[in-house]
């Protein structure tokens, strides 16, 4: 019977989060996710109708089906005419991009310029990650934002080897 409960505490069909975009998905998919999403640790995707960030084509295709497809009873921002499939959206949307006071946020490092505090921060997280919270490939020295991302590209760029 501790057999039976053991391998059922470790269920490949067990709902996991990939570490890298957040994602749900069963357990037994996210090695593939991995290789598939996030085989370039560096890429970041930015959505052609809001501006926010992404890590993987799958993570902005899913935004972008549920914040901007279009559907019958979207509602629509009365400052710029972008469209949402609920006032939920719309109200984030307005938070985050017209803020009242109409104040511009300006990144330090590149000098975009940003509506509201939460796009720089997204922006400077993804964009231009501090020095102390990147790790070195001990092979070719390239710079990742997390241990993570380094052993993905120690598995696909020098076949799983970590010596250096």
């Amino acid at each position: 019977m501790r057999e039976v409960e053991s391998s059922l505490d470790t269920n490949i069909y067990d709902m996991v989060t990939c570490p890298i975009c957040v994602l749900e998905m069963a357990k037994y998919t996210l090695k593939d996710h991995l290789i598939n999403a996030h085989s370039n640790p560096d890429m970041v995707l930015t959505c052609a109708k809001c501006n926010k960030n992404f890590k993987s084509r799958l993570t902005l295709r899913e935004h972008v089906r549920l914040v901007h497809e279009s559907i019958e009873d979207s509602v629509e921002c009365e400052l710029c005419g972008q469209k949402f499939r609920s006032y939920k959206y719309l109200s984030n949307h307005k938070r985050n991009v017209h803020p009242k006071g109409g104040q511009v946020h300006i990144c330090a490092k590149c000098g975009k310029q940003f509506k509201s505090r939460l796009c720089l921060h997204q922006h400077t997280k993804y964009v231009h990650p501090p020095e102390s919270a990147s790790v070195n490939c001990p092979q070719c020295r390239k710079r990742f934002k997390s241990r993570i991302n380094l052993h993905q590209h120690i598995r696909i760029s020098h076949n799983g080897r970590h010596d250096s």
